[in-house]
């Protein structure tokens, strides 16, 4: 802190010495002098150097070229010597002479900006009011000297050139000291006392020395993409710290005090300090030092009193991207210096394979090749609903691109693309796409074509069961349609169990059970196809049915129907067609109530006399009737609205059924039904279900 001191103080008497060798001379040099009457900033050049003091107002200056000459002009509303600029060099645009500023006791702000060449040093004295300085594409030959006081001061540095150095001392208040594509030539310096303090050099070069002393308070360091060709010195005083190095080189040596507080050094992406490194968190409790993998240290390599090896992103984030590196942009661009361009995202898909199945477009990839561009050095990262965007990460290089393999949930992933730069901006895009990662078998039946994809890695037992038996479904039938509203309670088409031999359905050669693969994370809903089996868990052999709705009874915890693949696209399409035929009870031909059939008219042949049944009753009493001529044991039968079959025959006014009366009928009509004959084009029929696609 002497050192601060004294150099403080040195300038301020370099000033004030200037001042007043300024003044002896002002009448003795008049070839050499010119002076105007001051307004709210004084301007004179003096024994050919420049001298600019304002007064307790907001003073805003411009060093500037403008129609070829150098001016410094007043911005919103200051004005120079009572006028709107000052021609500082006529018919050119380089300043030889020393430059003195001391703007007074307002908000003041100096720019010294593109075109603008000052040869010689550069010293601003203000110690009262907030100060701010923006130099923007401009040479300054020799050193440039900040000493400010209380205020948020702020020295701003973007595409300048300096030959000497840079030394900001600030006083309290909460500094700013940012450098962005910039060359100091010399040494760097700030000193600050009490205030928290951000200090940001990016994309920049010091050819000397660096020495940050931030002093108390909570203050935030970046160092990105930038040489610092000599020693390094840094100290960050009390409280709780936080410094980032990405890009960093460090020519000499590293010495790196983290005093009292909780500080967090973070050294990310490809650093390379090239002489002895020294890190310490000295005095915290709960010190964080955290080192990637593409660090260098050419010499010895210290580092004590860190608690933690891993610093809070959250941290990281509030404090440098979302605090300092935002800040330092935002004020570079307000001092007159490069605005940051706009944080865009686009991205491309069309690297990846896509192919279309009943209207539905999918892909077979596990993972899917996004493609775009962003801000530079950007963190690029893939989302699929949770929010958390951790799916998979990335880095746009230096020209903005990126490209990353986003892994694909095998079912449509809806995914979002977030594009957050260092600034702490964020941006997002989004596509979906389904992925189907298992095997796709299709359909071909006499009402339509249909594929399915076959969950294999969540059911792998159903499925190659299931494929196991595909050369034996050529030829079978859907022999059950079930309805809610029927005996059976569920919208369900059921296939698998029977071929055709001729116009008569028989029972496919059967392999041995399977184990039941049921589960809540495979629920029966729309589209699904799963096992059919008795009530035994692991019964199930070759049958399957397609859910038509949603059905949650068969999805109990203890006993639930395996699922083990789902309908594509337009498919349900045939499967509704399926569902919506008429059924036949088949059960005196083949043990079958509740085939849909295409195409068939079923007999409702009206027989002699009428009949009547008591409810809950099997027994039928006839008057009129011929029951032993006109019926069998057996036949279907349509009492009334009563519909069963014939288990005996008494007499040609009495007979047995084989079911009870649901409801009672009295002197009803009496009718034979379905006893016409089901011929094989009259059966929905799979012709092939063959697999088209591997898993």
């Amino acid at each position: 802190m002497f050192g601060f001191r004294h150099l403080y103080s040195s300038l301020t008497r370099l000033m004030q010495g200037n001042r007043r060798r300024a003044r002896k001379c002002r009448y003795a040099e008049t070839l050499e002098t010119r002076t105007l009457l001051s307004g709210n900033v004084s301007a004179s050049i003096l024994n050919g150097n420049l001298y600019l003091n304002g007064d307790s107002a907001a003073n805003e200056l411009e060093i500037v070229e403008s129609n070829g000459d150098l001016v410094v002009s007043g911005l919103n509303s200051t004005t120079i010597n009572n006028s709107t600029s000052f021609v500082l060099t006529s018919g050119g645009t380089t300043f030889g002479g020393m430059v003195f500023v001391g703007l007074g006791n307002g908000d003041d702000s100096l720019q010294i900006n593109t075109g603008a060449e000052l040869s010689s040093d550069v010293y601003v004295n203000d110690l009262f009011g907030r100060t701010s300085i923006g130099i923007n594409g401009a040479t300054i030959g020799g050193d440039i000297n900040i000493v400010s006081g209380k205020g948020d001061d702020l020295v701003s540095l973007d595409g300048a050139t300096v030959g000497g150095s840079l030394r900001f001392f600030a006083g309290r208040g909460n500094n700013l000291l940012s450098i962005s594509n910039s060359t100091i030539g010399g040494n760097l310096l700030m000193i600050a006392d009490r205030g928290e303090d951000d200090v940001v050099i990016e994309d920049s070069t010091v050819g000397g020395n660096t020495w940050i002393d931030t002093g108390k308070k909570m203050d935030s360091l970046a160092f990105t993409n930038t040489t610092l060709s000599g020693d390094f010195y840094l100290n960050t005083g009390e409280h709780n710290d936080t410094v980032l190095f990405d890009g960093l080189m460090v020519g000499g040596r590293t010495d790196l005090w983290l005093w009292r507080g909780n500080d967090s050094l973070k050294i990310q992406g490809t650093n390379n300090f090239q002489g002895d490194f020294f890190a310490g968190g000295i005095l915290g409790k709960f010190d964080a030092l955290e080192v990637g993998e593409g660090s260098t240290f050419g010499g010895s390599r210290t580092q004590s009193n860190f608690e933690l090896s891993t610093v809070d992103a959250d941290l990281l984030s509030t404090q440098i991207n979302n605090g300092a590196l935002s800040r330092a942009a935002q004020e570079r661009e307000n001092l007159g210096g490069t605005p940051l361009a706009p944080l865009t995202l686009t991205l491309d898909t069309s690297t990846n394979t896509l192919q279309t199945l009943s209207g539905e477009e999918f892909t077979q990839q596990a993972a899917f090749t996004v493609t775009g561009t962003t801000f530079a050095g950007a963190t690029v990262s893939a989302d699929l609903g949770t929010n958390a965007f951790t799916t998979a990460t990335t880095t746009a290089d230096a020209n903005g691109n990126y490209s990353f393999d986003v892994p694909l949930a095998n079912s449509v992933n809806d995914v979002t693309i977030q594009s957050v730069d260092k600034y702490g901006r964020s941006t997002t895009d989004s596509f979906s796409v389904r992925s189907i990662q298992g095997s796709i078998v299709e359909f071909t039946s006499n009402l339509g074509t249909f594929q399915v994809e076959l969950f294999d890695d969540a059911a792998p037992i159903s499925v190659a069961n299931f494929k196991g038996y595909l050369e034996r479904y050529a030829n079978s039938i859907v022999h059950r349609s079930g309805q809610e509203s029927d005996a059976l309670g569920l919208d369900v088409i059921q296939g698998g169990g029977y071929v055709l031999d001729g116009d008569s359905p028989v029972a496919i050669t059967k392999d041995a059970p399977i184990v039941n693969e049921g589960s809540i994370d495979r629920p029966n809903l729309r589209g699904t196809i799963a096992m059919a089996r008795t009530a035994i868990l692991d019964s199930a052999t070759s049958e399957f049915f397609f859910n038509v709705v949603d059905n949650p009874v068969l999805d109990s915890t203890t006993s639930p129907y395996a699922v083990f693949g789902r309908v594509i696209g337009t498919g349900m399409d045939v499967v509704d067609a399926i569902h919506n035929l008429p059924v036949q009870d088949l059960t005196s031909q083949f043990g079958l109530a509740y085939v849909p059939l295409t195409g068939f008219e079923p007999l409702n042949l009206a027989l002699s006399g009428t009949a009547s049944v008591e409810l809950g009753s099997v027994n039928v009493v006839g008057v009129g009737t011929a029951f032993t001529t006109e019926l069998g044991v057996g036949s279907p039968i349509r009492i009334g609205t009563f519909s069963s079959t014939v288990g005996s025959i008494t007499s040609d006014t009495e007979l047995v059924l084989n079911s009870v009366a649901d409801s009672a009928q009295t002197d009803a009509g009496v009718f034979i039904t379905g006893n016409a004959t089901v011929v094989a084009d009259n059966y929905v029929t799979f012709s092939s279900i063959a697999q088209i696609l591997n898993a």
